[in-house]
């Protein structure tokens, strides 16, 4: 039977996210900045292989990545795993007008 546990687990990492690791571009509009605790809360778009379209707070490694950013702005930004959950490292507010498409 250890390769029917060895299968499950396998399966159940794949299932929980391990899998989903690396880099991952998302869009969407600013809805809170707390540059005093480096976090900041996104409306985005679905983000493929990772979650749904959502409104998720995430930290920022450091506060100086929300410098210029307020709330209503659209932002492209890039998330990246760590531990059990997720950072975001690249954060680009959008030109007025146009749409927050790319990687930071």
């Amino acid at each position: 039977m250890p390769t029917r546990r060895a299968a499950f687990a396998l399966w159940l990492c794949v299932v929980a996210g391990c899998a989903r690791t690396g880099d991952h571009p998302g869009t969407g509009t600013i809805i809170a900045v707390d540059q005093e605790r480096a976090i900041v809360i996104i409306r985005h778009e679905a983000i493929p292989d990772v979650m749904g379209a959502m409104t998720m707070r995430f930290a920022v490694p450091t506060p100086e990545i929300l410098t210029g950013v307020r709330p209503g702005d659209r932002v492209r930004f890039t998330l990246r795993r760590e531990k059990n959950h997720f950072v975001v490292t690249c954060l680009a507010v959008a030109e007025r007008g146009k749409n927050a498409r790319g990687r930071c």
